[in-house]
């Protein structure tokens, strides 16, 4: 938790930064962009912090390899803001694809497994809501990077008119972004009140 609250702080001062610097010159797009980062930090702290205090594991080098590669990618959605439309995307791809199929389904549901005894009557409560991550992280991993290649080949940048098609496409796609990132929240919503409920009750809710 302490690790987490940490990278995600420098990445919330690092956008901070970024906003500072280049807000002057900033269109509608970056300003998207920059909502779809705010909304994505609150997501990543959200999924890592209900799994990390719902199940029982003890810690060990994955789990600070995961919350820092995951930084490390809002460190560069953070610059690209400002850089390059096709590349957000891209690396919007690679960081959904860090946080929902590789942390939330592989890593965190191998780890629940490990500690099958304390985690026994969660274990089919997780693998019903892996499912869905599953879905949700590999087909917005194929989504964004689609995009974000077409975005390069096609020469859509932050910078287009709104008025434009370029401008249209690179609005509709910062949108689209943000739509996806907020779903993220929605994805857990179900879960984490199951576990509310089990942590107060002792027993498994009956939907």
């Amino acid at each position: 938790m302490t690790l987490l609250s940490i990278v995600q702080g420098v990445t919330l001062s690092d956008l901070a930064s970024v906003v500072g610097s280049n807000y002057s010159h900033f269109a509608l797009v970056n300003w998207l962009l920059v909502l779809a980062m705010l909304v994505l930090i609150t997501a990543v702290w959200h999924l890592i912090v209900i799994d990390a205090i719902s199940l029982s594991w003890t810690p060990d080098l994955g789990d600070a390899l995961l919350p820092f590669g995951i930084g490390i990618c809002q460190l560069l959605l953070n610059h690209l803001i400002f850089l390059s439309l096709g590349l957000w995307l891209v690396v919007l791809a690679v960081t959904i694809c860090l946080v929902e199929v590789v942390g939330s389904v592989v890593f965190v549901r191998w780890k629940a497994e490990v500690a099958a005894d304390a985690n026994r009557k969660l274990l089919p409560l997780l693998g019903l809501r892996q499912r869905p991550y599953l879905l949700h992280g590999l087909s917005g991993t194929v989504l964004f990077l689609f995009l974000g290649l077409f975005s390069l080949v096609a020469g859509v940048g932050t910078g287009d008119a709104v008025q434009g098609l370029r401008g249209l496409l690179a609005t509709g796609m910062a949108v689209l972004a943000i739509v996806w990132v907020a779903s993220l929240l929605l994805t857990s919503r179900a879960y984490w009140h199951a576990v509310v409920a089990y942590a107060r009750t002792g027993q498994m809710p009956e939907s």
